[in-house]
């Protein structure tokens, strides 16, 4: 890299951390409860120094000792645990894994000699109204999109070790790895209609970086068992409340209003630039990618945050020797920034907050009262990384999401999606019931479920021990029948 790719490169980098900053200082807490989750893994790892095994949802697909099928981003985000407290640890990793995904996409768009990298770079955050705040989640798919980036250039330059790696680093950071396999199966198609020839070799060294990514770790097994549930059982689970809202479909006013401004930026530069780049092999193979991402932007919102970003990536590839001057491409690229930018902040602005310091005095009580690695029952499995955080050495029924428990333990499933119904059951029937299906005297109920709560408080052999302003927790007496 050059004096001035380093000194661009740099300045999105501070611009970003400085707006990811403000962004976090408005009110407390993380726009995504699993930040916390995150993190703890990432504070466990600094303290075992390379691996953990996953012990807190016995019960679920994790078992005992469970997989970390995060465990390179873990591992990113483990200096800064290690190095700051637990607090200011959280705040710099997502403010760190923000101004990445702006960087390396500058970094990107230099290597393709695309003018003004830095703007474009920018642009490709807010491109899409949800997308920063999808950016400021301390989630693998940060570095996801730019492992998909970085996999084209490995493939179209046929970088066989390159390949290799970065198969072996996408899936040890996340299992997200899998959409290696339509890209490289459109880079084939794409070399044998543009060159007439056939490249196996490259996808099939990346093959085997994603097979090692798989295998070496603490738990191939388990690791192989966790890849399936998450892409087979997970994904044919459609009851509501099972996982988060980002899985659900748009409707087709919504999918254009969503990211609006990336859609139109890429039917422009597709238009302007289709005869001078479509005969080369990297457009072509950029914009079959933004339009797989599209395709699967239709079937669930979250994959906005990879289509949007590279609608704009592919837009500037296609735009790259428009006749523009320079003056007037810096200016039209700032106007499009501040345009795409203020309608972004204002939703973070009203974006609800997720704030452990809620969960903190449960958390307290249990430490002083509960039995290290003693599981306790909670209702709401949101509520999970905030009370891990408030409690990191209690076990816990349910967590990340409610397919986890599903898959493993399909009796208890049952139970614990009854204790949240209008009708949870006679109170001596759920309080056996919690102590035969968990073996727990510890009942974590989130305030939403005020008929569960109502049949505890009517039950000598329940009583709420500690309480906060999102969860009671009540101890169950076991012994009386």
């Amino acid at each position: 890299m050059s004096r001035a790719d380093i000194f661009e490169a740099s300045a999105v980098f501070v611009t970003a951390s400085l707006m990811a900053w403000l962004v976090l200082q408005q009110s407390p807490g993380q726009l995504d409860p699993d930040a916390w989750y995150h993190m703890q893994v990432s504070r466990e790892i600094a303290a075992s120094l390379l691996w953990f095994d996953i012990p807190w949802l016995p019960y679920t697909v994790l078992g005992e000792a469970g997989p970390d099928h995060h465990w390179l981003w873990h591992l990113l985000w483990a200096p800064f645990a290690s190095l700051f407290d637990a607090e200011l640890a959280l705040q710099l990793s997502v403010v760190a894994g923000f101004a990445m995904v702006p960087t390396g996409l500058c970094v990107f768009l230099r290597w393709q000699q695309v003018p003004a990298a830095g703007l474009w770079a920018l642009l490709a955050v807010t491109a899409a109204v949800v997308v920063p705040g999808r950016f400021l989640m301390l989630r693998a798919q940060n570095l996801a999109l730019l492992l998909v980036l970085a996999s084209l250039w490995s493939l179209v330059t046929r970088q066989r070790i390159g390949s290799l790696v970065l198969g072996f680093v996408f899936m040890a950071s996340y299992h997200g790895a899998l959409i290696l396999a339509p890209i490289s199966a459109l880079y084939l198609f794409l070399v044998r209609v543009k060159q007439g020839q056939w490249d196996w070799l490259t996808p099939a060294w990346m093959g085997a970086g994603v097979a090692l990514g798989l295998l070496l770790t603490p738990w191939p097994i388990d690791n192989i068992e966790y890849l399936l549930f998450h892409t087979l059982f997970k994904t044919s689970v459609g009851d509501d409340g099972m996982a988060g809202t980002e899985w659900s479909m748009l409707s087709p006013i919504d999918l254009f209003t969503q990211a609006w401004f990336a859609h139109c930026l890429l039917l422009l530069g597709v238009l302007w630039g289709w005869r001078r780049e479509s005969n080369q092999l990297f457009p072509s193979l950029i914009l079959a990618v933004t339009l797989l991402f599209a395709f699967l932007f239709v079937g669930a919102w979250r994959f906005v945050e990879y289509y949007a970003p590279l609608a704009i990536v592919t837009a500037a590839v296609y735009l790259r020797s428009s006749p523009w001057s320079v003056w007037r491409r810096y200016a039209l690229l700032f106007a499009a920034l501040l345009m795409t930018a203020w309608p972004a902040w204002r939703l973070l602005e009203r974006a609800p907050r997720f704030d452990s310091m809620l969960y903190a005095t449960l958390g307290q009580y249990l430490s002083e009262h509960a039995e290290p690695g003693e599981l306790v029952v909670n209702t709401h499995w949101p509520d999970f990384p905030m009370l891990l955080w408030s409690a990191p050495r209690q076990r816990w029924a349910i967590g990340l999401d409610a397919s986890y428990l599903a898959y493993a333990s399909p009796e208890r499933f049952r139970f614990w999606w009854q204790l949240g119904a209008q009708n949870p059951g006679d109170a001596k029937a759920v309080i056996n019931s919690v102590g035969t299906q968990f073996n727990s005297r510890w009942l974590a109920v989130n305030r939403a479920h005020q008929p569960l709560i109502a049949l505890l408080d009517g039950s000598e052999r329940a009583r709420v021990v500690a309480e906060s302003p999102q969860v009671l927790l009540f101890q169950l007496d076991l012994d009386l029948q």
